[in-house]
């Protein structure tokens, strides 16, 4: 069962137990080969594995900054995407996209190197980048809140049509003020209500 695989990795990271979660983690992702939250518990567990090599996302970040490259060399293909989240928060958006695409061609499932894709992009000014993967994103995610909440934002600043994506943001995602504007705004040009389901 998936759950008290869950369990037991979340509590080997939370004592610090590198090696045994990240053992629980491969295990799990054995047996789930295609689940997100295993996927984000093997990163997790291998970037604290890998830490003391120098190997987690930050330390595979220097590497890149170092050698003037856009993708390290990896001890795991997960680590990819621990670079890309290191990259994305440290605003170099050239490494979060090539170790983010690079990700996606490991786990093409997975829709966390997708987003981490479309951020870096749209981060990064390359809005209409963004809009094209984000698009491409929700076709095999359809009902992801969070792919359809950043694809609204990359339509909103490349002034594109909003309004099939808000329910769906505003329901599954974290809303802003922004999204109830261009609810209300898509509301008045359409003379429509936008039924939101609770």
């Amino acid at each position: 069962d998936l759950q008290p695989r869950v369990a037991k990795a979340t509590w080997q990271i939370a004592q610090g137990l590198a090696s045994a979660a990240l053992s629980t983690a491969m295990e799990a992702t054995q047996l789930y080969p295609r689940n997100e939250e295993v996927l984000t518990l093997l990163a997790r567990a291998a970037d604290m594995s890998y830490r003391p090599s120098g190997q987690d996302g930050t330390s595979l970040l220097n590497q890149c900054l170092r050698r003037n490259i856009d993708l390290p060399d990896v001890p795991t293909p997960v680590a990819l995407v621990n670079c890309s989240e290191a990259a994305l928060a440290n605003r170099v958006f050239h490494v979060a996209r090539a170790c983010a695409r690079r990700a996606i061609d490991k786990f093409p499932w997975s829709r966390w190197p997708r987003l981490l894709e479309g951020k870096a992009a749209l981060l990064s000014g390359d809005i209409t980048g963004a809009v094209a993967l984000l698009e491409k994103a929700k076709v095999l995610h359809p009902e992801d809140g969070e792919i359809a909440a950043l694809l609204l934002e990359a339509r909103q600043v490349s002034g594109g049509e909003v309004s099939d994506l808000l329910a769906l943001a505003l329901r599954k995602a974290t809303s802003t003020p922004g999204m109830w504007q261009s609810l209300l705004r898509s509301a008045i040009e359409d003379q429509d209500k936008v039924s939101i389901p609770a």
